[in-house]
């Protein structure tokens, strides 16, 4: 094998992702087989468990010289060289079905009776009874070094599961444009788009699911682009030999894609293309029978006026692309100069949390929790605060949104049970007492795989009883899988800690699944706590989470009470427990301690 070779010659597919499509269903594997197929840079052929062709990529037709339609139906033995001895084969075939593949050096015969050399892997693929359903093979020639350098030119420029062009040649085109900007006196548009909360998908249906979809995206995104935005490449430009269509598309890579609009008059074009592509998303996608709705947030930045380099315009568009998914999603926003004085100031932001996790910056405050009939604290809410340099205090409401986009607020949110189990373990054991503390719990940790097993880890750490624990989370976050939520609260609650429904009435829970979910606590918003004095319609609010509270035989505590008068109406209707200012404001542990526990 020769150096060229040698080089060129990785396995193309990774022996974790082989082994990750072993046991799917026949047609849900051919469909990934025959996507790999067609975006492979190497020669393809998969054949069925009989070792029939039913599927050859273009690059086999290309090296073998026969076509889609003269290979399929026949065996691979349409090409033998007739240079092996029958025991070889037999060898090859024993290792494939005892080891799941072979991998080695083969001649075979092309359509034109000329034989060659080749580099061939082969991989059996098995249902979950080990019965065979598809062999896939892989081969190159090893004399021929023009194939080589398109292997390399299409790893080096092309995304290997969608076949469009990728980050590097997205950078080859966008200088060129650039060049024919500045030549004639245009614009031209560099559009983001990325899939809102694709995430998802791959968490509940897995990764493959994940990637056949953003094939289909990829193909739906295609069709979306203007004539004018084809790119005409100049000799000598990198990958002028392939461009087709859909390179005025690339994709960046997980969920994100890029358009690159030439000849921009005015953003008016940039924004016909934005909205082809939301039309594009108002089909849903369809995969084994299952239909994904999907929404796309879009960012354009605009040459010359946005950015002079390609960083300066990608930078652009994406403060534009963080504007449409802050606003929700599911829309298109151009870049204007107040977009950069943010997202610096985001930048910022971002900077100083990372740096306050690292140095334990945070503190919690403790606000209690008084039992309604007679008036004794019996639990206290832990909430967390940030202590800045000029001597204030920073509110989670201005640091914790940031978190949960950047996935700090697992580890801080880790932080804080770890501390808040410590200080309710003092506090029990130094004066005696049985007090709970309720943890708020944010929707990304409560979606980590490993949640369970960090609960459990700081309980046993801690020494904490379990009882002494209270977990507080929304309805929203248990509504995006009814069914996972369920189940994780099932095992919080074996493990002996109490669960509370926060900020109850604000959300969309129904109550067919209210009966379903394992909760202990109702905790009302305070926000009809605030009107239920002024709006009969808050107060019946207030009135009906408690009687659905009592129905269930679920304890309800009301937040945000400031004034006396409130209590004895929320005692009547039903309320358990009550916080708020009336009873004190939250407070740093040691002042919890001396006001509300020295005294009691």
């Amino acid at each position: 094998m020769s150096a060229l070779t040698q080089k060129v010659a990785p396995e193309f597919i990774p022996e974790g992702f082989l082994k990750e499509i072993q046991g799917q269903s026949r047609e849900s594997l051919f469909r990934v087989l025959k996507a790999l197929c067609f975006s492979h840079p190497r020669a393809v052929v998969i054949t069925d468990k009989d070792n029939f062709i039913v599927e050859v990529n273009p690059k086999f037709e290309k090296m073998t010289g026969y076509t889609r339609d003269e290979a399929l139906g026949q065996r691979p033995s349409l090409s033998k060289s007739n240079r092996h001895t029958k025991d070889f084969y037999q060898r090859m075939w024993t290792h494939i079905n005892d080891h799941n593949h072979w991998e080695g050096e083969i001649w075979d015969r092309k359509k034109d009776g000329s034989v060659y050399p080749k580099w061939l892997r082969i991989d059996r693929f098995a249902d979950d009874a080990g019965d065979t359903l598809f062999y896939m093979a892989v081969f190159h020639g090893l004399n021929e070094e023009a194939d080589n350098e398109d292997v390399i030119d299409k790893l080096l420029y092309y995304d290997h599961l969608t076949g469009l062009p990728n980050r590097v040649l997205f950078r080859h085109h966008l200088e060129h444009e650039f060049q024919v900007s500045d030549r004639y006196g245009r614009k031209a548009g560099l559009m983001l788009v990325n899939i809102d909360r694709f995430s998802q998908i791959n968490d509940g249906f897995g990764y493959l699911a994940g990637d056949e979809l953003l094939i289909s995206i990829a193909k739906r995104l295609e069709p979306c682009i203007r004539q004018t935005d084809l790119l005409a490449a100049k000799s000598g430009d990198a990958g002028e030999k392939k461009h087709r269509k859909a390179d005025a598309i690339s994709r960046f890579g997980g969920d994100e894609f890029s358009f690159i609009l030439s000849d921009l008059k005015t953003g008016e074009g940039a924004a016909v293309v934005a909205e082809r592509v939301m039309k594009a998303f108002e089909e849903p996608f369809e995969l084994d029978g299952v239909k994904f709705y999907l929404n796309v947030s879009v960012g354009i930045s605009v040459y010359p006026e946005n950015g002079q380099t390609i960083n300066e315009l990608l930078r652009c568009a994406e403060n534009a692309l963080v504007r449409s998914k802050r606003d929700g999603g599911n829309e298109y926003t151009f870049f204007s100069d107040s977009m950069n004085k943010n997202m610096a100031e985001r930048i910022r932001m971002e900077g100083n949390i990372r740096k306050a996790v690292k140095e334990q910056e945070f503190v919690l405050y403790y606000q209690p929790k008084v039992d309604i009939t007679t008036g004794v604290v019996c639990g206290m809410e832990a909430l967390i605060r940030w202590p800045q340099e000029d001597g204030t205090m920073m509110s989670p409401t201005e640091f914790i949104p940031l978190t949960e986009e950047t996935g700090q607020i697992v580890p801080i949110g880790s932080w804080v049970l770890e501390q808040a189990c410590r200080d309710i373990v003092a506090i029990n054991i130094d004066y005696g007492k049985y007090l709970k503390v309720a943890v708020n719990i944010s929707p990304k940790q409560f979606r980590q795989n490993q949640f369970l097993e960090m609960v459990r880890n700081i309980v046993t750490k801690t020494e904490c009883d379990p009882t002494f624990l209270e977990l507080e989370i929304t309805e929203s976050m248990m509504m995006e899988d009814v069914e996972g939520a369920i189940q994780t609260m099932k095992e919080i609650r074996n493990i002996g800690i109490t669960l509370s429904m926060d900020d109850f009435g604000t959300g969309y829970s129904s109550l067919a699944y209210l009966r379903q979910f394992p909760l202990d606590t109702l905790k009302i918003d305070r926000s009809f706590i605030c009107g239920m004095m002024e709006s009969s319609g808050d107060a019946s609010i207030v009135s009906a989470i408690c009687s659905i509270g009592r129905n269930l035989g679920l304890g309800v505590i009301a937040e945000g009470v400031e004034h006396d008068f409130e209590v004895p109406m929320l005692q009547e209707m039903g309320c358990t427990m009550i916080q708020g200012y009336l009873y004190g404001k939250p407070l740093p542990i040691a002042e919890f301690r001396a006001k509300f526990c020295d005294k009691q």
